[in-house]
């Protein structure tokens, strides 16, 4: 992969690749501001390329904002961007829509809240995959409705906020396995998204993953809070795995629909009777008919490594949802 020190350095190599295949290209040593943020995008929109664009080594910014396109020629000073020649930028719209791939660099903390009913990732039409190694805090619809989005590696995040992914329609992986709280609506129309680790999950917003067609298992060890509506309409849905402490809140009708597409609905794996007694009646709202339980023992052994973490105790009931 190209590697440049500086914004004006990618503008030679954008515009001599004659290809119609996505460039790779990282920018490394780079003192990052918002306005040089547009001025990196504005140069992509003008070379007409699709570019995989790795920010990772790059520092000065703690925030990823909402990046609309240069707001005015100040922008373009050659003090702020290297560029000798700068004028033929000066309309040169977002360029967003041409990044395929994205870094963000590891210095970045958080993803802005999207503004003004807009997400603050709107404009990456084409944004199919992101990597932001050092973000804790994603914003409330910061992607929400980017349709091409296909997988995000959020590896230290550990706040997701309302409707941050709502209606990411091909988002098929989600690696954020360090997040205690997830929003309302986090997930919520993304209908590709078949399985996902919330091993250290306190906290599930109502409706988060409502509409999420294809998702077929879920475990929640730590679960102490599930809103309602939060898996309504995940007709795929085989199993929900909860941990040795039973959750303080469980919203209504949580489990609408659920599992409805599955021949034999879905099941919960549940620490204990006093568990068991305080899914009853929410089973009961959530499920038109066919509701069975199994009191047998059941011996699952909760300190699996699959799940990241150590627990004391075994699931030992298994309740079993089904819409006859």
């Amino acid at each position: 992969m190209p590697e440049f020190r500086t914004i004006a350095g990618m503008i030679d190599y954008l515009a001599d690749e004659e290809t119609d295949r996505t460039l790779s290209v990282r920018l490394a040593g780079v003192d990052l501001s918002s306005a040089d943020v547009r001025v990196l995008f504005a140069v992509i929109r003008m070379a007409r390329k699709y570019v995989a664009l790795d920010l990772s080594a790059c520092t000065g910014l703690t925030v990823w904002e909402r990046y609309t396109g240069v707001e005015n020629n100040d922008a373009y000073t050659p003090e702020r961007t290297g560029l000798t020649v700068w004028e033929r930028y000066t309309d040169a719209g977002t360029g967003t829509d041409r990044v395929v791939s994205l870094a963000l660099p590891d210095a970045l903390t958080e993803i802005a809240e999207g503004a003004d009913k807009a997400a603050t990732f709107s404009s990456f039409a084409s944004l199919k995959t992101l990597r932001a190694k050092g973000v804790v805090t994603v914003g409330g619809y910061a992607f929400s409705g980017c349709g091409a989005l296909a997988e995000v590696n959020l590896p230290q995040a550990t706040s997701i906020g309302d409707g941050a992914f709502s209606d990411c329609t091909a988002l098929a992986e989600a690696n954020i396995q360090q997040v205690a709280g997830i929003g309302d609506c986090a997930f919520s129309g993304c209908t590709a998204l078949a399985e996902i680790n919330l091993s250290w999950a306190t906290c599930v917003g109502s409706r988060a993953f409502s509409g999420c067609t294809a998702l077929a298992k879920i475990s929640l060890p730590l679960i102490t809070s599930i809103g309602a509506y939060a898996f309504s309409d995940c007709y795929k849905l085989e199993s929900l795995i909860l941990g040795a402490k039973v959750p303080a809140h469980f919203g209504s009708e949580m489990f609408y629909a659920a599992g409805r597409d599955t021949e034999a609905g879905f099941t919960i794996f549940v620490p204990d009777e006093e568990a068991k007694k305080c899914l009853n009646n929410e089973i009961a709202m959530s499920c038109n008919s066919g509701i069975s339980f199994l009191d047998g023992p059941f011996d699952y052994d909760s300190s699996s490594k699959f799940f990241g973490y150590d627990s004391p105790g075994k699931f030992r009931e298994v309740t079993t949802l089904s819409h006859g």
